[in-house]
Parts: C-alpha cells; sequence; structure tokens
C-alpha cells in the first residue's frame, strides 16, 4: 500500500503530576508579572549609563519617559523566555500537566482552556516585541524611539498576558 511521506505530527510530552513546586512557579510567576507592570518603566529601563540633563533628539515616534537606557530584554525574563528557572518556562507543558489533574473545577474547565490560550498567546507576543525592542536601534530605519515603540507593544501584550494568568490563578484557588 501507499505511505504518506515527511515528518511524523508533533506530539505533546505526555502529562505529568503537578507538584507544589509547580504551583508556587505559578502563584510566584503571578506575583512577579504584577510587579512588572506595577514598576514597569522601572524595570525595564537601565539607569546606570544615564546622563540627567542630556536631551537626546529622536528621529521620530515615541520618546522615553526619563534619561534611562530601555533593557526589553528584562521582560523576556518575566514571560519565561530567558532561562529554565523562569517561573513560566515551558509553561505549555504546566497547563497539560495542571488540565489533566483534578485541580481545574469542572464548572470553570472552559474558562481554563480559554485563558491559558490567551495567556500563552500575550506571552509569547509580549516576548517577542521585547526581542525586537532589543534589537530596535541596530536595524536600519532604527533608533531609540524605535526601541520604546516596540517596549510600549510588550508593554499593552504583558498587561493582557498578566489580566489572564489572573483568570487562570484565580480558577487554580492560588491568590
Amino acid at each position: 500500500g501507499l505511505q504518506a511521506a515527511g515528518p511524523a505530527p508533533a506530539r505533546a510530552r505526555p502529562a505529568d503530576p503537578v507538584t507544589p513546586e509547580d504551583l508556587d512557579r505559578l502563584r510566584n510567576a503571578y506575583k512577579d508579572l504584577e510587579y512588572l507592570m506595577a514598576n514597569w518603566n522601572k524595570v525595564t529601563r537601565d539607569c546606570k549609563s544615564s546622563v540627567p540633563n542630556q536631551v537626546k533628539v529622536l528621529q521620530s515616534g515615541e520618546a522615553s519617559p526619563d534619561e534611562c537606557i530601555a533593557n526589553p530584554d528584562i521582560v523576556r525574563k518575566y514571560m519565561g523566555d530567558r532561562s529554565i528557572y523562569d517561573n513560566l518556562h515551558n509553561s505549555e507543558q504546566l497547563w497539560i500537566n495542571i488540565d489533566a489533574s483534578d485541580l481545574i473545577p469542572k464548572k470553570d474547565e472552559d474558562s481554563f482552556q480559554d485563558a491559558i490560550e490567551e495567556f500563552e498567546r500575550h506571552r509569547r507576543t509580549a516576548s517577542e516585541w521585547a526581542y525586537t525592542s532589543t534589537w530596535g536601534e541596530n536595524n536600519p530605519g532604527g533608533g531609540r524611539d524605535k526601541v520604546e515603540n516596540y517596549l510600549l507593544r510588550s508593554k499593552s501584550e504583558s498587561t493582557k498576558a498578566l489580566q489572564q494568568l489572573g483568570i487562570i490563578v484565580n480558577i487554580l484557588k492560588l491568590v
């Protein structure tokens, strides 16, 4: 008979048991994201090399809220994309593990699924905009204003990710 050519379809790793450490990671990730959003300009800026009263002319677009240098890559740490030790690292597997457990009340299953899908979309996009922002000055046509613009886009997506993570931790009764 005929056989289909090509790679086998990708399969998710089977679910692992959810540990108290997993739930602590999730709880801490939520607190970390709350901190990031409440302190965005402080967390996403490096003020060590800033020069007070120095006027920086931008090509166009977004201005920096201060003289500090944007440090957008820190957003990727909060989103779990910098290290295997980040609280949200491999969050998709964590959702698989939680979904396979009995932690989600039946009445909240649809809300949980919607929240994890939306969370992952916004988490990924926030991280991508932060990464793009990191290189905003180095690209042709780039500049500090591009860095700021991309960082604001990352902030918008981070806010949405936090909202969805709030729904998730509430369903799991972690806050």
